[in-house]
């Protein structure tokens, strides 16, 4: 190991640390709830900026400008990421429903949300598109904000300052793991995840969120911005999360087949990283440029 690879995987360290250490607080008001979306979601909200907060807060103790983390909107690859994520989720949810694993739409889900939006007398169907549109639309203002929050730290900090000193490989794998260990404590203290068993719940999570590593920081590197990142995670957790959460109710399968916890949706990324990781080498240019400079943080340059 390199100088400069011991000195970013310290750098990484002390990231993990103060994003840690800020998200703390939102944390324990998530166990003590013990509901993950307590407090109105807003614990959640405040416990996704902690790493935005820390990037921000190390380049600024380093003197080094926040322009590095990649604000440049593409105008293309936001709408591709965009696409690719509902397809992907359709391909998934199609999948499961066809073949049985899952019931859609779930009439105790269909009659919240008529309840919630003053639909009661309308027909069903109107209520599943009428609803999807409406989140797909409306609801992606606080799905970027919340997104926004992580991906300043895992793409705008991680992945610059990693890829100056690693491979793309490696850059890709230890942001990830720092991404889904992060995660990890929702798991044991909160009902972040479906149900199901714990071991195979966290298995898939941590198989999706290494492909999504690998995707990511493929995009964060030929694009030279953090938007498409954004918009791929942003557009993952609402669909997933939020839009087919309660439409889609409970099948015998369902625990071991949908949601970020299921294996479906694992399967679907890891063959997109692998594409991605086939496709390294148009991202290597920006890589090397990185590597070519002994600055803490690495500015990305947008490629031709």
């Amino acid at each position: 190991m390199s100088v400069r690879q011991r000195d970013a995987l310290g750098d990484v360290a002390q990231f993990f640390a103060v994003t840690i250490a800020i998200g703390a607080v939102f944390a324990v008001l998530i166990f003590r709830a013990g509901h993950i979306a307590s407090g109105r979601s807003l614990f959640t909200r405040g416990l996704m900026w902690s790493p935005g907060l820390a990037a921000l807060l190390l380049l600024r103790r380093r003197g080094v400008s926040w322009r590095t983390i990649g604000w440049t909107w593409t105008g293309r690859w936001e709408w591709i990421c965009y696409a690719a994520v509902v397809s992907a989720g359709l391909v998934v949810y199609g999948f499961a429903w066809s073949a049985g694993f899952l019931d859609f739409p779930d009439r105790a889900g269909v009659a919240a949300i008529a309840s919630d939006f003053g639909w009661q007398r309308l027909p069903t169907s109107f209520v599943v598109v009428g609803y999807t549109f409406l989140m797909m639309t409306v609801g992606m203002v606080p799905a970027i904000s919340n997104a926004l929050g992580e991906e300043i730290g895992w793409r705008g900090y991680l992945v610059p300052r990693l890829a100056g000193a690693y491979s793309f490989t490696s850059t890709a794998m230890i942001s990830g793991a720092v991404w889904a260990a992060w995660h990890y404590p929702m798991f044991l203290v909160s009902d972040y995840y479906r149900g199901g068993q714990l071991w195979y719940s966290l298995a898939c999570f941590t198989v999706l969120v290494l492909a999504a590593s690998v995707i990511a920081t493929w995009l964060r590197l030929k694009s030279g911005s953090i938007w498409p990142p954004v918009m791929l995670h942003a557009v993952n957790n609402l669909f997933v999360q939020d839009v087919m959460r309660p439409l889609a109710g409970s099948g015998r399968l369902s625990h071991y087949t949908i949601d970020q916890f299921g294996g479906l949706l694992p399967l679907v990324a890891v063959a997109v990283a692998v594409f991605a990781w086939h496709r390294r080498g148009d991202v290597e240019p920006a890589r090397l440029s990185l590597e070519a400079t002994e600055e803490a943080a690495f500015p990305l340059q947008k490629l031709a």
